[in-house]
């Protein structure tokens, strides 16, 4: 085949890649192991289809989703095609917020190699974790570049996957220009937010984000019932959630009027800004949405068996000096705190940000200086 006979020559002569590489306009892009086009391997490929100087490919191992992006006008293989292959041998960077499985690993050997990464851990990784539910660091590779938000994150994935402080580029995460109006929306993008808004009307949304609990064995939906399908209901709130698209323990058990649970593969940042209020435990999302200045609230009745049991935290969120807002361990703390919550978005945003805008353009900028 003819990706094979191009492998083995680059292969053989390795100056060639030095050389494809310093002229090539091909970065290719992947996310989530090849299956989603979400988080901010999509928003910096969204971004980069609107510049001149690069041609932005997405490698994926959906068909499905391979022919969704090229109904759109987008470039997208199949990550098996000879097509997808040759685009990763000639590219000039492999681009994924994942790991190396994310386009193709087989043909991204030698290759420029960045880790957009998909959030600012609150939760342990790789090498961190001091519970039995330790997270590979094979999966993350050995990138060239790791994009982060702040010396928070930066020196949390440092330890993690054992990184070179060099390799870690502190320049804001691409997604978070959806919460500035700052990327042009895919039309699965644009039905989602009609969606959202058809759904919210008048009525105050509350969006649920529990993180993904490695264990497997908690339905994070549980305690959703209808006495409190009943309180969203007498003060005019709906209640928006989705599971972790790596989750598959947590269902909801009731028919609710003023709960919807969202299809996993959504991608919520386009439709951020609608939310009045953020629910999470230890999800990365939490400062994502400080960038908002909208509300954000801890429900953790499970806080202490699940630092100790499941994942380590690198903070407390229930620390007044940490959280991003109110802490709620039952159910009547936390009707109180979305009533009466107090607001300490703008805090948390800074702490763990450093810049409030531009993001992707700052890591293209940041990958134009490399030859």
């Amino acid at each position: 085949m003819i990706e094979e006979k191009i492998k083995n020559l680059i292969d053989r002569f390795k100056f060639l890649k030095k050389i494809i590489r310093k002229f090539s306009p091909i970065w290719v892009f992947g996310s989530f192991k090849g299956e989603g086009f979400f988080h901010n391997s999509k928003a910096f490929f969204l971004y980069c289809n609107e510049k001149k100087s690069v041609k932005p490919v997405w490698i994926s191992k959906s068909e499905e989703l391979v022919k969704e992006l090229r109904s759109q006008g987008f470039v997208a293989f199949h990550a098996e095609s000879a097509e997808a292959k040759i685009m990763c041998l000639i590219a000039k960077y492999h681009i994924v917020d994942w790991g190396i499985d994310d386009i193709n690993k087989n043909y991204s050997e030698n290759s420029f190699y960045v880790n957009l990464w998909h959030g600012v851990a609150l939760k342990a990784n790789g090498m961190d974790v001091k519970t039995n539910y330790k997270n590979s660091t094979q999966a993350f590779g050995d990138p060239d570049i790791v994009i982060t938000a702040s010396d928070f994150d930066r020196d949390n994935l440092a330890t993690a996957f054992n990184l070179k402080k060099s390799s870690l580029h502190i320049t804001g995460l691409p997604r978070n220009d959806w919460l500035k109006n700052a990327l042009k929306p895919t039309l699965k993008d644009i039905n989602f937010i009609n969606y959202i808004k058809d759904l919210k009307q008048n009525k105050k949304v509350i969006i649920y984000l529990p993180t993904f609990d490695d264990s497997q064995k908690n339905n994070s939906f549980a305690w959703i019932d209808r006495d409190f399908d009943d309180f969203l209901q007498s003060n005019n709130f709906l209640f928006l959630t989705k599971r972790h698209v790596a989750d598959i323990s947590s269902n909801l058990t009731d028919e609710l009027k003023n709960v919807v649970l969202l299809d996993t593969d959504c991608d919520l940042y386009p439709a951020m800004n609608l939310f009045e209020i953020l629910i999470t435990d230890y999800s990365s999302v939490l400062f994502d949405f400080a960038l908002t200045g909208n509300r954000i609230i801890h429900f953790i009745p499970r806080h202490e068996m699940y630092s100790a049991n499941i994942r380590n935290l690198y903070f407390d969120p229930s620390s007044e000096d940490c959280g991003a807002g109110d802490v709620c361990k039952n159910v009547n703390e936390l009707k109180n705190s979305i009533l009466f919550g107090s607001n300490k978005s703008q805090k948390i945003a800074a702490r763990y940000n450093v810049y409030d805008g531009k993001f992707s353009e700052r890591v293209f900028k940041l990958l134009k200086k490399f030859k």
